[in-house]
């Protein structure tokens, strides 16, 4: 059976995947903003990814330091805490910058802390 840590490292990989699915290569800003649909997807998903961090370890956080868990978890106070004033451009930053490093990083995680 697999520990809490490899299981909400999956989760988070899950939603990332998803996220980054669901804005298509071709997809331009300007056609993100004006989805909402995709939007609130895009936004709940990763406000779920940092809302994932707390679940983990401090010896997961710590070991893997190069990622940045603290503005993954800073992304979701800001979507729960100022929707309204959340701004998209930050939104498509993540998906299009941050998410793609964070799924590789996620993915190198999971492989380490499976071995035996």
């Amino acid at each position: 059976m697999e520990n809490k840590n490899i299981i909400t490292l999956k989760r988070m990989l899950k939603y990332a995947k998803e996220t980054t699915q669901f804005v298509e290569e071709d997809c331009t800003f300007e056609d993100f903003k004006d989805d909402r649909k995709t939007i609130a997807a895009c936004v709940f998903n990763v406000s779920q990814i940092g809302e994932l961090v707390k679940d983990l370890d401090k010896r997961i956080i710590d070991k893997y330091a190069k990622i940045k868990w603290i503005a993954i978890r800073n992304i979701r106070h800001r979507i729960v805490h100022d929707y309204e004033g959340l701004q998209l451009e930050l939104i498509w930053e993540v998906i299009k910058d941050d998410l793609p490093v964070l799924i590789d990083n996620l993915k190198y995680v999971v492989k380490q802390e499976k071995k035996p």
